[in-house]
């Protein structure tokens, strides 16, 4: 009976202002929950889900902090498994490369370096010859 009442409650307040009060003010559940008019139970219940799928806030501003450090580790690690033999015969060669492609990649982004090659659609040789700028109208009209 009590788990249901809990459920009916975990619906009963906003989320995010829950999780900032806990996190950023360090409110205890039972704090928060007299706030909201819900049993501590169902603010615990709510908060858990999103306390998993952030994780620890210090991991997170490391992480963050770090981003561009840890995937140049991670693509030297997969370097690395592609020179093993061993790593080989156990995981498909197309395997490796997609892992290290999609890593590469994202660190390629977090260095704010181009991810892929695209053709310009003005070259060199375009800006040594004249271009002209004449609107198509004005072209059909003076021939």
């Amino acid at each position: 009976m009590i788990d249901k009442q809990v459920e009916k409650q975990v619906e009963k307040f906003p989320i995010a202002e829950a999780f900032k009060l806990r996190v950023t003010n360090k409110l205890t559940y039972q704090e928060i929950a007299d706030r909201y008019n819900v049993s501590p139970q169902a603010i615990h219940q709510r908060l858990q889900s999103l306390i998993r799928l952030i994780g620890d806030k210090e991991v997170v501003e490391a992480y963050t902090d770090y981003r561009t450090s840890i995937l140049t580790n991670i693509e030297k690690e997969l370097i690395s498994k592609l020179l093993d033999k061993n790593k080989l015969s156990k995981a498909t060669i197309n395997n490796i490369a997609y892992a290290f492609e999609k890593i590469h990649t994202a660190r390629r982004l977090e260095e704010d370096k181009a991810t892929s090659i695209v053709k310009p659609l003005v070259t060199i040789q375009d800006l040594k010859e004249p271009i002209d700028i004449t609107p198509e109208t004005e072209q059909i009209d003076q021939d």
